[in-house]
């Protein structure tokens, strides 16, 4: 989805924002004139393949964090592109962290699934199983502070983040470009294009994958 609004708006915040203010508005629409029934015509291998390319595209993502490498890609061979010219600056502590943070997640995934007598101990190996990923950030966040205390952390962090929500607020429907041009809502909406009801319908498809993925697990029928 990140992608698709790169590619789509540019990077623009103020269009990112107006969009997905859209985006969610036609969805509750949809669900207000009971249209759910028209994800039925969206078969099963088109919401398998969105669901395995949405997985690879994430996960080629992040493999820049999990390498520790300051690259930029707005697509799958760009990204893949400058991980493969920029491989020699992995750094060894990023590296480390996210082996351990991955090991991590399967060791708990594991506990979390195995069969124990022992109801006590099933149920807390149940409980941090199911927490396995607040549990790794919340570990990552205290050794990342430990470090900083001291000498610095050796691994890249994300940097200061200013306190408390921000403010509520509509989205923009209007922008300035430049000093003395303003882009109405109206030409706003013109450049979405057909954005404007593709980004809904992958949404919708995404929500759908996810929850056919879940109901598949538990051996539950979703209509």
């Amino acid at each position: 989805m990140r992608l698709c609004l790169e590619g789509l708006l540019g990077g623009i915040p103020e269009y990112t924002a107006l969009l997905c203010f859209l985006s969610g508005c036609i969805t509750i629409l949809l669900g207000i004139l009971r249209l759910g029934f028209l994800v039925e015509f969206v078969s099963t291998p088109v919401v398998s393949g969105f669901t395995s390319a949405a997985s690879v595209i994430i996960a080629c993502s992040q493999i820049k964090n999990l390498l520790g490498l300051d690259i930029h890609g707005e697509n799958f061979v760009e990204i893949w592109w400058e991980l493969i010219n920029h491989i020699t600056d992995t750094k060894i502590p990023d590296l480390i962290l996210s082996c351990c943070c991955i090991l991590t997640l399967l060791v708990l995934k594991y506990l979390k699934d195995k069969k124990i007598a022992n109801t006590t101990l099933k149920r807390f190996l149940w409980v941090i199983g199911t927490a396995r990923n607040a549990l790794v950030v919340i570990l990552c966040a205290v050794t990342s502070y430990i470090f900083e205390m001291y000498d610095g952390a050796p691994f890249i962090l994300t940097g200061h983040i200013d306190a408390g929500l921000p403010s509520v607020e509509p989205p923009p429907f209007s922008r300035t470009i430049g000093q003395n041009q303003t882009e109405s809502f109206i030409d706003m909406s013109k450049n979405f294009k057909f954005g404007i009801l593709i980004i809904p319908l992958i949404s919708i498809i995404g929500n759908v994958a996810i929850a056919k993925a879940f109901c598949t697990k538990y051996f539950q029928h979703i209509t």
